[in-house]
C-alpha cells in the first residue's frame, strides 16, 4: 500500500499596514488591516469547507489580534511567522508596498515546504468549490497560474506586458521570442512540488535589478517594475506553467465596474477585489458567530453581488455610478 499523499497547504500571505498599503478598500480609517484580518478568516473558512483534511497556514510578520486569532483557531489554521526582507527603501511603490511580502512567503515556501503542494491565495479570495482537479493539473516543478489575457498595451499597475517584455530582457536570461509574454495575476498561485526552489533565483535577480532601477529613475519616468506580480512574471518566465482559467477568475463587482465571468458557477476559487469590506464583512459575522456555518454557493454569489443582486445592492450601485458620472 502506498503511504498517503500529505495534504494540500492551502495559505494566504499577509502584512499588517496601514492606509497606504491598503488597496481597494474603502474603509477611511487609518488601519484597515481590520478589514483585511475579516477577509483572511472568510477566505480559509472557505477553503476549510471544501478541504476538511488541508493544512491551513496564515503567512505573516507579527502575532494575529486575539479576536482574529480565535476565528482562526477554531478552523485549525497555522500562524507562520515569516519576516519581511523584500522591502526596498525607498519603497518601489508605496501603495503596493505590502505585495512585494508574497516574495519573502515563496521563499519560506522554497525552504520549508519543497516537496508540498502550495495554493497562496489572496485574503479576498473565496474558495467556492474543490481544489483538487487544479492540484492534479499541477505537477512537480511546475505552477499553477492565471492568465488575466490582458491587451499587451494594457497597463497595470505602471506596467504592461509589452514594457515587461523589454525589462526581462534586460535583466537576461529568457529567450527571445516574436509573442509578448503573458501577465499573469497575483491572487492565486499553485506551487506543485518543487517549483518554488526553481522560482527563489529569479526573483532575486528581478528584485535586485527593480530597486536599482527604482532609484535611477525615480517617480515612474519610465516604465518599471514596482509589484510582486511584475517580480514574478518574470520569475515565471523559467518554470513550466499551467492555465487556472478553468478554476479562478478574478471577478469585479463594483458600481464603476461589474466583470462576471459566464462560467462563474463552475469555479473553484473567486477573487472578489471590490468586496473587501461589503460582501466579505458581511460573511465574517456569521462566520465569526459559528465557523461551522454552511452557505451554499448560490447564497455566497448573492451575499458576494456576483448574481442575484437584491434591491439594496441594485440601488448602491446605481448609486455609486450615478454619483461618478456626476464626478467626472
Amino acid at each position: 500500500m502506498q503511504p498517503a499523499a500529505d495534504p494540500l497547504v492551502i495559505g494566504v500571505a499577509f502584512v499588517p499596514g496601514g492606509r497606504d498599503s491598503a488597496v481597494n478598500v474603502r474603509s477611511r480609517t487609518r488601519d484597515a488591516s481590520a478589514t483585511y484580518y475579516r477577509c483572511i478568516v472568510v477566505a480559509l473558512w472557505s477553503a476549510r469547507r471544501h478541504h476538511p483534511d488541508a493544512d491551513l497556514r496564515l503567512f505573516t510578520t507579527e502575532d494575529v489580534p486575539p479576536e482574529y486569532g480565535d476565528q482562526l483557531a477554531a478552523l485549525e489554521v497555522s500562524t507562520v511567522c515569516v519576516p519581511f526582507s523584500y522591502r526596498p527603501n525607498p519603497p518601489l511603490a508605496p501603495s503596493f508596498e505590502a505585495s512585494l511580502y508574497t516574495l519573502d512567503v515563496i521563499e519560506h515556501i522554497a525552504e520549508a515546504l519543497p516537496d508540498r503542494q502550495v495554493v497562496l491565495i489572496d485574503p479576498d479570495c473565496l474558495v467556492v468549490g474543490p481544489l483538487s482537479p487544479a492540484a492534479s493539473a499541477v505537477g512537480r516543478n511546475a505552477v499553477g497560474v492565471l492568465d488575466l489575457e490582458q491587451p499587451e498595451d494594457y497597463v497595470a499597475n505602471g506596467l504592461s506586458r509589452a514594457d515587461a517584455e523589454l525589462i526581462h530582457a534586460r535583466i537576461g536570461g529568457v529567450r527571445q521570442s516574436a509573442a509578448v509574454s503573458p501577465h499573469f495575476g497575483g491572487e492565486f498561485y499553485l506551487f506543485g512540488a518543487g517549483s518554488a526552489r526553481i522560482l527563489v533565483d529569479h526573483v532575486r535577480a528581478a528584485y535586485a535589478y527593480a530597486c536599482v532601477d527604482a532609484v535611477s529613475h525615480p517617480g515612474f519616468l519610465r516604465p518599471r517594475m514596482s509589484t510582486e506580480e511584475h517580480i514574478l512574471n518574470y520569475a515565471l518566465r523559467f518554470v513550466d506553467k499551467v492555465s487556472m482559467l478553468d478554476h479562478v477568475a478574478r471577478i469585479w463587482t463594483a458600481p464603476r465596474l461589474r466583470l462576471v465571468p459566464p462560467h462563474w458557477s463552475s469555479l473553484s476559487v473567486w477573487h472578489l477585489p471590490a468586496e473587501k469590506d461589503r460582501g466579505f464583512a458581511r460573511c465574517h459575522q456569521l462566520v465569526s458567530d459559528s465557523p461551522a456555518v454552511r452557505l451554499s454557493t448560490a447564497e455566497l454569489a448573492t451575499m458576494m453581488g456576483v448574481s442575484r443582486r437584491g434591491i439594496g445592492r441594485l440601488a448602491y450601485d446605481w448609486v455609486g455610478k450615478a454619483a461618478r458620472a456626476v464626478s467626472r
